[in-house]
């Protein structure tokens, strides 16, 4: 699936949202993206994708790591959720000091 000119600062296009769309229907088996800032700009997206893609049983895999086992992409996963729930208690700090 390919989102042709589509920005990735949103995950509400057209191509994300048939591969979601497919995901939920269980028509996918493997997951591969080009590169995982095609799949959006935002690391909460891309943890909140990664978290689905793994609760389907769905391994998720890039260009550049390629696939690997499932301990390591929990591993990986687990540690950018944790730095995307730090950046967003700073967040929350910060905005409630205003």
């Amino acid at each position: 699936m390919t989102d042709a000119a589509e920005s990735a600062a949103t995950m509400h296009r057209p191509g994300m949202k048939a591969l979601l769309a497919v995901v939920a229907a269980g028509g996918v088996d493997i997951f591969y993206a080009d590169a995982i800032d095609r799949l959006s700009r935002s690391r909460a997206d891309i943890a909140t994708l990664f978290d689905y893609l793994e609760f389907r049983g769905i391994p998720p895999g890039d260009a550049q790591r390629g696939h690997s086992h499932a301990a390591a992409h929990r591993y990986d996963w687990y540690h950018q959720r944790r730095a995307v729930e730090r950046h967003q208690r700073h967040d929350a700090r910060c905005a409630s000091a205003l």
